[in-house]
């Protein structure tokens, strides 16, 4: 018989309380819950993230309604959980007709993200 799935939570993005995005694998003769691509890849978003904070690199990010490329300075969480960076964008598309400004991006509204080797003074 098989054993019940337990959730994968994982550290330091997960929080108690959060739904973590899973599917069902087969994993050494038994079902398992593994995390999402989507989830995998906001992980990897999070850690690109924090090393350009701590690196002070530019990120060219996609993000409607085009590329931008910013400085990012804060990542952390708004008050519904969301993932949020707080960066000031050099150049690119602007929704806002803003293009170069203090803006608050959100996480799961990126569609693809790049860290350059550019660095800026911040």
């Amino acid at each position: 018989m098989l054993e019940a799935p337990k959730p994968f939570i994982p550290e330091p993005m997960a929080r108690r309380g959060d739904v973590i995005n899973t599917v069902h694998v087969a994993h050494k003769g038994r079902y398992v819950n593994a995390p999402s691509l989507h989830l995998i890849e906001r992980i990897n978003m999070k850690g690109e993230i924090t090393g350009a904070i701590s690196g002070k690199l530019l990120l060219e990010i996609n993000y409607l309604p085009g590329q931008r490329v910013i400085e990012p300075h804060a990542f952390g969480r708004g008050a519904d959980g969301q993932l949020l960076l707080r960066a000031y964008q050099v150049a690119g598309a602007s929704a806002s007709g803003e293009h170069e400004n203090w803006k608050l991006f959100r996480l799961d509204r990126v569609t693809g993200l790049r860290v350059t080797d550019d660095p800026f003074d911040g």
